[in-house]
Order: C-alpha cells, then sequence, then structure tokens
C-alpha cells in the first residue's frame, strides 16, 4: 500500500517530535503493509513553512538511516489561503511527489468562501486538487453535499483511514461511510502524527473497508490510485 498523508516528518509542525519517532513511524507502517509514504508535513504559512528543498534533504537524511524496505517522497498537507497557487508555482510548497496534485486542508470549523475559486485556479494551473479528509469538517458535517460540490468542481477527496473506526467522532465516521459507499473517495490516508497510532489499526480497518465496498474497491483506494500520483498519472 501508498500511504500520500502523513506527518512523519521530524521537528517541522506538529508530527513527528525526532528523527527517532520517525524511524519508529516508518517501521510501523512497513509492518502494516505500506512500501511507500509520501510525506504530508502541515504547510501553514508563516507558521509551519519549510519549503520544498529543505523538505527533501530532510527526507534524504532519513532515508539513509531506514532499516526496511520502504521508500519516501515529498509533499506536504498546505492550509489554504489565497496565496495558495502562488506557493505552489514558486516552488515553496511541494505537491504530492512533485506531480500535478495538491493535497490541501480547510479549517475544521469555518467554511471558506473562497474554496472554489481555489480550486479553479489550482486546476487552471495544472494541478489537480486533493482535499484532505472532508470528513472532518463540521460545515460537511452538516451538510455532506458540500464534498460532492468540491468533486464536481474537480477535486480529488482524500480520507482517514481512522474516521472509518471513529477517531474523530461519530459524525466523521458516518461521513466517511457514506462518501465510501456513493464512490466519492479516490485516495485514503493514515494522517498519522504519532508512534503506536493508526499503523497498528490498518488490519482492522482494511477488513472493515473490505466487507463494506469489496477488496477490489480498497485495492483501488490504497494501491491504484496512489501510485498514479506517483506516476504523474491522471485518474
Amino acid at each position: 500500500m501508498i500511504d500520500i498523508h502523513t506527518h512523519i516528518l521530524p521537528c517541522i509542525d506538529d508530527g513527528a517530535k525526532s528523527i527517532e519517532e520517525t524511524l519508529k513511524m516508518i517501521n510501523e507502517a512497513y509492518m502494516a503493509g505500506f512500501t511507500e509514504i509520501i510525506t504530508t508535513s502541515h504547510y501553514i504559512d508563516g507558521h509551519f513553512d519549510v519549503n520544498k528543498d529543505d523538505r527533501q534533504l530532510l527526507i534524504d537524511n532519513i532515508e539513509e538511516l531506514i532499516s526496511v524496505d520502504l521508500k519516501l517522497h515529498n509533499g506536504a498537507e498546505s492550509y489554504i489561503t489565497p496565496n495558495l497557487v502562488e506557493l505552489y508555482n514558486e516552488g515553496q510548497i511541494p505537491t504530492l511527489a512533485n506531480s500535478r496534485y495538491a493535497l490541501f486542508e480547510l479549517p475544521m470549523n469555518t467554511e471558506i468562501l473562497y474554496a472554489d475559486s481555489i480550486i479553479n485556479e489550482l486546476i487552471n494551473n495544472n494541478y489537480i486538487p486533493v482535499i484532505a479528509h472532508p470528513e472532518r469538517y463540521q460545515f460537511v458535517q452538516k451538510n455532506i453535499k458540500k464534498a460532492y460540490d468540491f468533486i464536481e468542481r474537480g477535486a480529488l477527496l482524500q480520507c482517514n483511514y481512522g474516521s472509518f473506526i471513529g477517531r474523530y467522532g461519530n459524525e466523521a465516521q458516518k461521513i466517511a461511510i457514506k462518501l465510501l459507499k456513493n464512490d466519492q473517495i479516490t485516495f485514503l490516508g493514515t494522517d498519522t502524527h504519532r508512534c503506536d497510532s493508526i499503523y497498528t489499526k490498518i488490519d482492522d480497518i482494511i477488513q472493515k473497508l473490505e466487507k463494506t465496498v469489496g477488496i477490489d474497491k480498497v485495492e483501488e483506494l490504497t494501491v491504484e490510485n496512489p501510485k498514479k500520483i506517483l506516476n504523474n498519472e491522471y485518474i
């Protein structure tokens, strides 16, 4: 499997706090069945703003220490901002594995009225918008049609594995299951921040997902579609 949403890089956001923790998380990912990880530490302009090149240097150093057969890729989970496309174009924020896919998140508790314009601007600049964990946003929980509207505008949705076992509450779980059953999800990601976290529960989650939508669909969400990101192919 390929994990497209992680916070395993040390000391650059609210994820891993040390290289030792990073390496332990990587080992947990490998034991859970992941062979490639896109590192998507937060990019929040003026706060968590380590740039693309510095992230790659950190990845290169970590890969020299990895003891399992697992590949790391550059990336970021960027927080929506009016100048988001400019930051991508300038090379400040890395896309997912240097592809056309751009992962970004919205505020949990507030609906951003300019989100649609950002999606359009990303598409007009040849990026493919990927919205992180829509099931966690309160405005989507109140009206799931908001998630469908994003898809109609050309965005893809990435849900968190943990949402399917209630990690973010009952409402997020219900929305994730609805999106899954309605074939609205394109990718799954762990969004892992800590050791002994979601990677240790992946087997149970996968079994639950397979019972819900079947083995082939789970393979699509966990391997086939993420591989198209790595190959920079359209879905």
